[in-house]
């Protein structure tokens, strides 16, 4: 199991976020689906393809519900906007 799952979830600031993300015994999953948050951030650690691996593997979910589920995390975990945007992700075609 990912470390990530363990982490403590509190109620999301954002209602963009809060539509992004639901529960599934108390485990966060990308909403409208049982896929847990953290298979994201497994695909962006260990696999080598990144995300375009998770959407073969999961080709049904968009790519803007992956982006809510991950800004949603990001929230959780205390990341504001200004620290995100100085960094060189981007979510746009490059």
């Amino acid at each position: 199991m990912c470390a990530i799952a363990k982490v403590p979830v509190q109620v999301a600031r954002d209602e963009a976020a809060t539509e992004a993300v639901t529960f599934d015994n108390g485990r966060p999953v990308i909403a409208g689906t049982r896929i847990p948050v953290y298979y994201i951030v497994q695909s962006l650690a260990f696999d080598e393809e990144g995300l375009d691996g998770f959407f073969r593997d999961y080709p049904w979910i968009g790519r803007d519900q992956v982006e809510a589920a991950i800004d949603w995390l990001l929230d959780h975990l205390g990341y504001s906007g200004d620290e995100i945007d100085d960094t060189p992700l981007h979510w746009g075609e490059e």
